[in-house]
């Protein structure tokens, strides 16, 4: 490479595969660490955090024995590549690990990834997750120790059969509740449930809850409910609370039935949702929350994306599909309730499109997703009549004619 290519580079400053430090030291095997638990990356040594070149002294078998510090003090080793380049009469060396195929690796007993430009110690259910991936399995398809298919409700099983069978997306044999489970790896051939079994069709739900609530400030809650049911129930449950507190317009444009315009579009919401209770992190005690405020709502789910994926190629469409929990999702897909792994976002996006503002956004954390809405009405030749200041206070009805458009304010919502 390059004098003006290496500049250029080092230009760019640090981020997800890029680390300055002016000296070696356990910092950098950190970072390396860091590197190959994400996407790989280099370090650059003789180099300020400001990007400036300071330069570092090597002798001879420097390289050499810094490469055995980094191979003892990791686990399982890295072996990284180290370069040493003059630039401008200083010596920079660029210490280059790639995304490392078994994970997670540690140094000295402590796991890190890369989140933007800083490097983020892992937490014992992140440190699972990676370790699941790199075994290509996932929690859910553990065997629950201790439990037994007796404690299945026979019921739900029967009717998620039905669905299956509906939805065209596989054929289960009716009649047959634990050969059908058992053909989907939900059961074990001993009969042991595992945890996404558990999970969709226990009689006595796993404590998992769906915290929802109608706030006016943040500490105003007008209503509150604690849903602890499966997880296919769950979500009809949520949904149904949120529709009943969210405003609603009604269009009659001479048909015989009014049209229903939501505040939000009911898609957009049912994905986010459907993406929360699938996708969130079992493993972690903490509950669903869903906020429902009179100017937005949010939602907060256990579990940062996984499997690398961050906001900005969730937004650029740029990522592969990761589960965490592969059977809740198989469960959920067969039955078509989601249409395809990974395009959850895709459908929130669509269902906005054709709106009179931008009214979604996503955060993301290692412990935590939470994407929140803003009320907007939908582009129609009356929208312009409701103030925005009325956005999630009142209903209205909509009265439309060839010559004349009104609205009139209803009830307040709860």
């Amino acid at each position: 490479m390059n004098t003006t290519a290496l500049l250029h580079r080092i230009a760019a400053g640090e981020s997800q595969t890029q680390e300055f430090k002016a000296s070696f030291d356990k910092a950098c095997i950190a970072s390396l660490v860091a590197f190959a638990n994400t996407r790989g990356g280099t370090v650059w040594v003789g180099v300020t955090d400001k990007g400036a070149l300071q330069g570092v002294s090597l002798g001879k078998e420097t390289l050499n024995e810094w490469l055995g510090q980094i191979k003892s003090s990791t686990s399982p080793s890295l072996i990284p590549d180290l370069t040493a380049h003059q630039i401008n009469g200083k010596t920079i060396v660029a210490i280059e690990v790639a995304e490392f195929p078994v994970k997670p690796v540690n140094t000295r007993g402590r796991y890190y990834k890369r989140i933007a430009s800083a490097n983020h110690a892992l937490a014992l259910n992140e440190i699972s997750d990676l370790y699941l991936q790199t075994l290509q399995v996932s929690w859910d398809a553990h065997p629950a120790p201790g439990r037994s298919a007796a404690e299945l409700s026979p019921a739900k099983v029967e009717s998620f059969i039905q669905q299956v069978n509906a939805g065209g997306r596989f054929a289960l044999e009716a009649g047959a509740p634990l050969a059908a489970l058992q053909k989907l790896n939900y059961v074990t051939p001993a009969g042991q449930p595992t945890w996404a079994a558990l999970l969709l069709f226990a009689s006595e739900p796993l404590r998992h809850h769906v915290h929802i609530g109608r706030f006016k400030t943040p500490s105003m809650i007008i209503d509150d409910r604690q849903l602890t049911d499966t997880l296919f129930e769950v979500v009809e449950q949520s949904m149904a609370f949120i529709v009943s507190h969210i405003s609603v317009a009604f269009e009659f444009d001479g048909s015989i039935q009014c049209k229903e315009r939501f505040a939000y579009p009911l898609p957009a919401l049912r994905e986010a949702l459907l993406n929360a209770v699938v996708h969130r992190s079992y493993t972690d005690p903490s509950d669903i929350q869903i906020k429902i405020f009179d100017d937005r709502i949010t939602l907060f789910s256990p579990g940062g994306f996984y499997g690398g994926i961050s906001v900005a190629d969730i937004q650029a469409d740029n990522y592969r599909s990761s589960l965490r929990n592969k059977l809740v999702a198989e469960g959920f897909y067969l039955s078509r309730a989601i249409e395809k792994y990974g395009s959850g976002f895709i459908r929130i996006r669509k269902a906005l499109e054709g709106q009179s503002r931008s009214q979604s956004r996503s955060q993301s954390h290692p412990f935590r997703w939470k994407p929140v809405f803003w009320p907007c009405w939908p582009k129609l030749p009356w929208a312009s009549a409701i103030s925005p200041k009325h956005w999630g206070k009142k209903k209205y009805r909509v009265s439309s004619t060839k010559s004349s458009e009104r609205c009139w304010p209803l009830a307040k919502s709860n």
